[in-house]
């Protein structure tokens, strides 16, 4: 009888080991795809994140812009006269009106301070002015203070300058009609560390008629 040879008592055992372990090819196409997957992943709530950021951003921006408009209506309803570079000279009526029309980032608006008689002595005419702090990009106005009432504070003596309206304004351009009575203005926001920009106009009409003084 030929002789036969047995086989290694563990051949089969290690056969099977070997079929059911990873060679590190394959660890290394596995750990690669687990990188890609990783990589997509984190692309994909960074971009979510950016998104949420920017919606974020968005509904503040709307809402301050809603805020200042609804300021800036009401100080207008009470002005007789605008200008930009320069404080209108009086209210008188259209014709004889003498304003700045030159554009530029800042709005005045005269606004005749009533007595208790309703009658607005030519002494009792001020300024309310809004400008651009284009150092800090930050929206000032200087004027009569606001009472608890919501009215003008007559008293000059208690006039505020550089008081904080808004922040985060990179632009202020104020356009005045030649009437003196109408003003276009573009109000441009960015958020900070953000080259992003956000621009809404508005339209402001004096609210008192002119008069001669």
């Amino acid at each position: 009888m030929p002789y036969q040879r047995m086989p290694p008592l563990r051949s089969v055992p290690m056969q099977r080991a070997r079929q059911g372990a990873f060679t590190l090819a394959e660890l290394l196409v596995s750990l690669g795809l687990t990188g890609l997957v990783a990589i997509a992943a984190f692309s994909l709530l960074r971009g979510e994140l950016r998104l949420s950021e920017a919606t974020i951003w968005d509904v503040h921006f709307q809402r301050d812009l809603n805020r200042l408009n609804s300021l800036m209506e009401l100080e207008a309803s009470e002005a007789c006269m605008f200008g930009t570079t320069s404080n209108p000279a009086s209210c008188a009526p259209t014709g004889a009106a003498t304003c700045a029309t030159t554009v530029a980032n800042q709005l005045r608006m005269l606004v005749p301070m009533l007595d208790t008689s309703n009658d607005p002595p030519t002494d009792e005419l001020q300024t309310i002015r809004f400008h651009l702090d284009t150092n800090n990009d930050r929206l000032l106005r200087d004027g009569p203070a606001i009472l608890p009432s919501g009215a003008l504070d007559i008293d000059t003596r208690n006039n505020l300058n550089n008081l904080l309206v808004m922040s985060n304004v990179t632009g202020f351009a104020v356009t005045n009609d030649a009437d003196c009575r109408t003003v276009n203005v573009d109000v441009t926001m960015s958020p900070i560390g953000s080259t992003a920009t956000r621009t809404q106009s508005m339209v402001l009409r004096t609210g008192v008629s002119q008069f001669v003084d």
